[in-house]
């Protein structure tokens, strides 16, 4: 098996509106990626309402996964569901669709606030596709990866393949294989 895991952090002295233009621009730079389909950016209501937005389905099951704190956490940070925005991308091909989204968490006392995100998918299945294709898939969100970094976020990847360390899509391919 073979996925890239991510986190996305943004400093939590970002205002709302910061942590907007950031995802739009990662939106908009997506959009010209050779994705399948890029979503719109959407975000929770503040006050917790269902939405019958199928649209934002998606966030309503992830954001409270992301919002619990990791058992290993020093200092144990909480996320507000709440608070979450982002779009989602399917790389196209079998590739798992990724999301891309923020929201605010900090700890217990209101300390070590941040704008945050973590996900996971999987690639294993586009090779059944064919390797041109996983290889596409891989790089361009790589490639969005690389612009959340530029647009100021810190970025934690960890890519079962290597790719994101040695850029070298053979090696991508012989992980796939291996």
């Amino acid at each position: 098996m073979s996925s890239i895991h991510y986190e996305l952090h943004l400093r939590g002295n970002s205002p709302i509106a910061k942590a907007d233009r950031v995802l739009a621009d990662l939106q908009a730079y997506a959009r010209n990626l050779q994705f399948t389909n890029v979503s719109a950016v959407h975000a929770l209501p503040y006050d917790g309402s269902p939405s019958n937005n199928p649209a934002t389905q998606w966030l309503y099951f992830w954001a409270p996964m992301v919002a619990t704190p990791f058992e290993d956490d020093e200092p144990s940070l909480t996320g507000d569901p709440y608070t979450a925005r982002g779009f989602m991308v399917n790389p196209g091909g079998q590739y798992e669709s990724a999301a891309f989204a923020l929201l605010l968490r900090a700890s217990d006392e209101g300390q070590h606030l941040e704008w945050y995100w973590r996900y996971s998918c999987k690639s294993q299945h586009t090779r059944a596709v064919s390797d041109a294709n996983l290889v596409a898939c891989h790089v361009a969100l790589v490639a969005l990866l690389d612009r959340a970094k530029a647009l100021g976020m810190d970025v934690t990847v960890r890519d079962e393949t290597r790719y994101w360390d040695t850029r070298d899509e053979a090696q991508l391919l012989a992980a796939l294989r291996a």
